[in-house]
């Protein structure tokens, strides 16, 4: 069973830190925290961001049937595409510079993309469309290339933060700028009761 989505899992502000953050914890290491096993994972998740419409994530669910092999292959693209990802802008959170073979990665995975890519009137102006073919595995790594060069290059990057619970990423559009958690209701409140409990004691 792909795990159900929630508001809860997408509080990074765009698609690409929102898959950086399918690891639940990037602080505790000590038990299994990835959020995406398998690639059934990985179209349920582009289907609840809408990255992918669901008609394209039906096709999709049925690539791992008829094409093993290709599938396991986009699947393990994917993870190495959200690593580097993460990796990326986690530097960038800490004023580090990113590494170059990271920053490779994502363009060249945009760059694989691109060919499925056309701009359309929208409503701020301009926008993207996807064009993604059902056949192809690896669509769903297209608009998360896309929003994570578009982040590098023209977002920004000055409202990038990490949470300071669990590490995940998030754009702090916050009043005043002074956002420290991914969610009041998770790491906030985690952090709300073990300062109390260290007071108590």
């Amino acid at each position: 069973m792909s795990k159900d989505w929630s508001d809860d899992d997408f509080v990074g502000g765009c698609l690409s830190l929102d898959f950086a953050n399918t690891v639940d914890d990037r602080v505790d290491q000590s038990r299994d925290q990835d959020l995406l096993h398998n690639y059934a994972d990985l179209v349920s998740w582009s289907r609840a961001t809408g990255a992918v419409t669901d008609d394209i994530a039906d096709r999709l669910s049925e690539l791992p049937s008829k094409y093993p092999e290709k599938v396991t292959s986009a699947f393990r693209r994917a993870i190495s595409l959200r690593e580097a990802i993460y990796r990326t802008f986690d530097a960038v959170s800490e004023a580090r510079t990113p590494d170059e073979k990271d920053i490779e990665s994502i363009f060249s995975a945009f760059a694989a993309a691109g060919r499925r890519l056309s701009v359309v009137p929208g409503g701020d102006g301009i926008e993207a469309h996807w064009k993604l073919d059902p056949e192809d595995a690896s669509g769903p790594l297209a608009p998360i290339a896309y929003s994570a060069c578009k982040l590098l290059l023209c977002g920004d990057v000055k409202r990038l933060k990490q949470c300071h619970g669990c590490g995940w990423l998030f754009l702090d559009r916050s009043k005043g700028g002074r956002r420290r958690w991914c969610d009041m209701k998770t790491c906030g409140n985690r952090a709300k009761v073990t300062r109390f409990r260290q007071k108590a004691h």
